[in-house]
């Protein structure tokens, strides 16, 4: 199976395309691995003889994009050269680079579009962004 022939990634290869054009916007790429296939929760409980390929998708996790923001953000606080960050993320494993950015006189901007997020992520950004409609005001 070739995914990089699916409608899916072709659509979402030209949005991530557009997105790394766009003026003050970084995009960081790690790398995929595929770790073999997964039961999809709709055939859980089926007997294993009546389970087919259409029951299975694949298990690809990114790999190395977090440690790359995470640079980016001391980068970017340790050189001075923005006056605030818009992190969307939900993930807390960013909390020790905002917290470093915060201490370094950089405003954090957490956007969670909606998503749940740690009390404790939200505790170290300065602003807390949860639609597009808060982030009309910036």
């Amino acid at each position: 199976m070739d995914l990089s022939k699916t409608p899916t990634f072709l659509a979402n290869k030209q949005r991530l395309d557009a997105l790394k054009r766009t003026d003050n916007f970084a995009v960081r790429e790690g790398r995929l691995t595929m770790n073999g296939w997964k039961l999809k929760q709709s055939a859980i409980g089926k007997a294993a003889a009546d389970l087919t390929d259409s029951d299975f998708s694949p298990d690809i996790q990114q790999k190395g994009v977090d440690m790359k923001i995470g640079l980016d953000i001391a980068w970017i606080s340790f050189n001075k050269i923005a006056e605030r960050i818009l992190v969307i993320t939900g993930d807390s494993d960013f909390i020790p680079a905002i917290k470093l950015a915060r201490r370094n006189g950089i405003q954090v901007y957490l956007f969670t579009l909606a998503h749940g997020v740690t009390h404790e992520l939200t505790e170290h950004s300065d602003r807390l962004v949860v639609s597009a409609i808060d982030s009309l005001s910036l």
